[in-house]
């Protein structure tokens, strides 16, 4: 419908300009010797061949660019020249007949096209191309606008909706597809394309690294076609579109880091004051095993001297040698608590790698006593010796076993700790248990510092990385194997000592 009224337009230009240039001859008829202007028909019939063959690119602007505004100079000249040597003519030389008037009236004529050319020439363009004035200055507006937005969907809708008030648009779009393959330019839609049947006349890509995509653009409402300087300045905002949404993207990216570090930020300081909250607990409990130990000591003795001098028949005697094994276990428990909280204690020593491992378990003891959980301890290294410092040996083996224990929860379960050598150089311990096990995603971060994988409020993530700090620090490795719903099993190697 749009190329049938343009190379209908053109066509009813064409013969208007020819019969507008044919009434110049009324001038000759008239008495005047000049060149019959009527000869110059020609150039809107060359108007009228070209809208008939060309209509499909046809449009008033090229036209206007290309040679309206001499077309109308040249008319504006030879109508001054007339009438300036007619005035003349009549007023300074008649009846004489000479060529003077003229002269002076051609004269007059190049000043004039010669001071206001430009002008004229701004006038007719202000006149003819006021519409696509409007459009660039509205495009470029277009441009700056969407620089200063920073949501996708907002630069969406700011586009279509400038897009369709600058053209007078009846459809406009943006679609966004993984890959443009090999679609650089603007360029006008094809009759037998899909677009086309949905109402769309102009494909304008958008090269985006974030979000390639097309606009799409409609019939415009005042029945014209696309010509080549819109696509020009459409390309020049598809450009721009395309660095607006990479900024967007980039924008968003950004929001969603900082809104995740301030996440992190918050979950990390409420981990450390949880953590910095069961050392000073931990102190506390290691100051209240250092009093125990006086009063536990001051029983026990009292215990061993009615022991000694009441007969071994005697009912009370078998009551009070339960007690004493009962203070007994309650000094070691203390006496591990106490070993497992000498932080400052660095100097290493012989230590045997089961004895940490039994103070460990002693510790534990209360948290898997009532549960459905068995220990099997399978100490196969002979010899089991290492240096070490023993109270960080005991919270390696506190930490790892008390994450078995968490594993298994109230479920039933077998917590197997093994020792053994390899290749009399290393003794190796591993520390296995049949609980819920490690996603396979999460094993690489285990043992970075405040990563957790138990739900909030029941671990810090601090526990693994202390665990795997201390092993380097005996130039040991920690291993572990784990999976989903069968179990993990963490497996330490140190170096054995020459006694």
């Amino acid at each position: 419908m749009a190329e049938k009224k343009t190379r209908i337009k053109y066509i009813l230009l064409s013969f208007g300009l020819a019969a507008f240039v044919n009434h110049f001859d009324v001038i000759i008829m008239n008495g005047y010797e000049l060149y019959p202007l009527g000869n110059f028909v020609f150039i809107p019939m060359s108007l009228f061949g070209y809208a008939v063959y060309k209509h499909d690119i046809m449009e008033w602007r090229i036209f206007l660019n290309k040679g309206l505004v001499f077309f109308i100079l040249f008319f504006i000249s030879m109508g001054f020249f007339i009438g300036a040597s007619s005035v003349l003519e009549r007023l300074f030389f008649y009846p004489i007949k000479s060529g003077t008037p003229y002269i002076i009236a051609m004269v007059l004529t190049f000043l004039v096209i010669h001071f206001f050319k430009e002008k004229i020439q701004q006038f007719l363009t202000n006149v003819f191309q006021e519409r696509l004035l409007k459009i660039r200055a509205s495009i470029k507006d277009l441009s700056f606008e969407i620089m200063q937005l920073h949501n996708i969907q907002d630069i969406k809708d700011t586009i279509i909706k400038r897009l369709t008030e600058a053209f007078l648009l009846e459809r406009c779009d943006i679609k966004m597809v993984p890959n443009l393959y090999g679609l650089e330019s603007v360029s006008v839609i094809a009759e037998n394309d899909p677009l086309w049947q949905e109402g769309y006349r102009l494909f304008i890509p958008i090269h985006s690294k974030a979000h390639p995509g097309y606009i799409l653009l409609g019939q415009r409402g005042d029945g014209g076609l696309y010509a080549k300087e819109d696509m020009e300045i459409l390309s020049m905002l598809a450009n721009h579109v395309g660095l607006a949404l990479d900024n967007a993207e980039a924008y968003r990216k950004i929001q969603d880091f900082s809104a995740s570090l301030e996440k992190l930020v918050e979950e990390r300081t409420k981990a450390l004051i949880q953590a910095e909250s069961l050392a000073a607990v931990g102190r506390l409990a290691a100051g209240v095993a250092h009093e125990l130990n006086n009063p536990i000591a001051s029983v026990m003795s009292t215990l061993e001297y009615y022991i000694d001098h009441i007969k071994e028949d005697k009912e009370m005697h078998e009551d009070l040698v339960f007690s004493l094994n009962e203070l007994k276990r309650a000094r070691d428990i203390v006496r591990s608590l106490l070993d497992a909280s000498r932080q400052k204690e660095e100097t290493k020593v012989l230590v045997d790698i089961h004895n940490p491992i039994e103070d460990a378990l002693r510790i534990l003891y209360n948290q898997y006593k009532n549960k459905r959980i068995r220990i099997e301890k399978v100490f196969n290294a002979e010899p089991s010796i290492i240096m070490g410092i023993p109270s960080r040996l005991c919270q390696v083996f506190i930490n790892l076993i008390k994450n078995a224990i968490d594993a298994i929860g109230d479920n039933e379960g077998v917590i197997t700790i093994e020792t053994s050598n390899i290749n009399h150089r290393f003794i190796k311990c591993s520390v296995k248990d049949n609980g819920e096990g490690i996603e396979s995603r999460f094993i690489k971060d285990i043992f970075k510092p405040f990563f957790t994988t138990k739900p909030q409020g029941k671990g810090i993530g601090l526990g693994l990385f202390i665990v795997y700090e201390i092993v380097k620090e005996h130039n040991g490795t920690i291993e572990v194997e784990s999976e989903k719903q069968k179990g993990s099993t963490f497996i330490l190697k140190f170096p054995l000592t020459n006694q």
